[in-house]
């Protein structure tokens, strides 16, 4: 299987510093047996390919303007998708907030599936220190978890806010 994987960034390229260690094992166990390629939002300031456990990643970049990066983000994926990406079998996204947005966005253009693995830390919200919140916009829950095939996790607490907030409308597995 081909697998388009959008990461916000915890995959440096030595696989030991910088790196999201559940991440970094699902890299691993996936590129043993798919073609993996990972796009990674703000892994290094500038834009750099490199390979991590047989898996290609394409560092985006950031600037350090949120807002200009979210633009720029969403621009390079499209440029990805449509000149250097085609044939995946399904796109997957590390965390709702921006890999999440630019995989359903991605999934929309190949016309193939969209797996949103959560970590956890989507479902809370403190705002008082900047923290989660991604899950929920404008009292509902958030478009890009609806539009989404599947949700992952790793946590039956978890599943239970999920299927609580959606209505039970996506289908969620567990993969650690």
């Amino acid at each position: 299987m081909k697998i388009l994987m959008i990461v916000p960034g915890g995959v440096h390229e030595s696989g030991r510093i910088c790196v999201i260690p559940a991440l970094v094992a699902l890299i691993r166990r996936l590129s043993r047996r798919h073609e993996l390629t990972v796009v990674a939002l703000r892994q290094y300031r500038e834009p750099r390919e490199y390979v991590l456990h047989d898996a290609r990643v394409i560092n985006l970049g950031y600037s350090g303007i949120p807002r200009l990066d979210a633009y720029l983000h969403r621009r390079w994926m499209k440029r990805i998708v449509k000149r250097m990406l085609r044939g995946f079998d399904v796109v997957h996204a590390f965390w709702l907030d921006e890999p999440g947005s630019l995989a359903v966005m991605a999934g929309r253009m190949l016309k193939i599936p969209v797996v949103l693995s959560l970590g956890g830390g989507e479902l809370v919200s403190l705002p008082e220190i900047g923290y989660g919140g991604q899950a929920f916009v404008r009292g509902g829950f958030n478009p890009y978890a609806v539009q989404s095939t599947f949700l992952t996790d790793g946590h039956d607490p978890v599943d239970i806010t999920i299927r609580k907030v959606s209505n039970n409308i996506i289908p969620i597995t567990h993969i650690f």
